[in-house]
């Protein structure tokens, strides 16, 4: 909801002081999807109950569950279908609350049903996460280290990412003038976009 179209559709509970409306950001703000990732961790603190029907293992509702979970927040996740793909899992083996569809807390025996599924599941690491980035970052393009860390979000020099780069079998390095870029193995270079100069 933007401020405009909720200002105007619960414009009479507004006034009425039924609603309140609270923001960090300025009303007329456009939406991005940064200040969205800044609200969540108000979202999150201001709530008394914290449910979650399902999260990618990255994005707002990641962030938002680790950080709750790390402040000794309890947060319920719903309990996902064998057949789904989300992290849902993790985020119950992280210290998540399992519930069912409805929100309703799952008996201890069958908390440790779940336990014994989550552990047939290995966690990813860290170096496979940062791996996981660098594939998703590479994917049909050709970038240099310093394109690679924007894209990925990390926080280390260029030199820590090339020593990094060498290591990794699914990385091939092309010579571009005095330059290294980097490529997956065997692919070629289909959307090339130059970041840094």
């Amino acid at each position: 909801m933007t401020f405009g179209s909720g200002f105007k559709k619960y414009y009479s509970q507004i006034i009425a002081g039924d609603v309140l409306v609270l923001s960090t950001f300025f009303p007329k703000a456009p939406w991005k999807a940064e200040l969205a990732m800044a609200r969540n961790p108000i979202i999150y603190g201001l709530a008394n109950e914290i449910y979650v029907a399902e999260s990618a293992e990255k994005g707002g509702t990641w962030s938002g569950v680790v950080d709750g979970l790390r402040k000794g927040r309890k947060i319920y996740v719903r309990q996902p279908e064998q057949t789904e793909k989300n992290a849902n899992l993790v985020l119950i083996q992280k210290g998540a609350v399992p519930v069912d569809y409805n929100g309703n807390e799952f008996s201890k025996s069958y908390s440790s049903l779940i336990t014994e599924q989550i552990s047939l599941v290995r966690e990813p690491n860290d170096n496979d996460s940062l791996e996981m980035k660098i594939r998703s970052a590479l994917n049909g393009r050709i970038l240099s280290a310093k394109e690679i860390l924007f894209k990925i979000d990390l926080d280390w020099t260029p030199n820590k990412l090339r020593a990094h780069l060498k290591k990794l079998d699914f990385i091939e390095a092309v010579k571009d003038k005095r330059t290294n870029q980097y490529k997956l193995k065997g692919t070629t270079d289909t959307t090339q976009t130059i970041l840094f100069t």
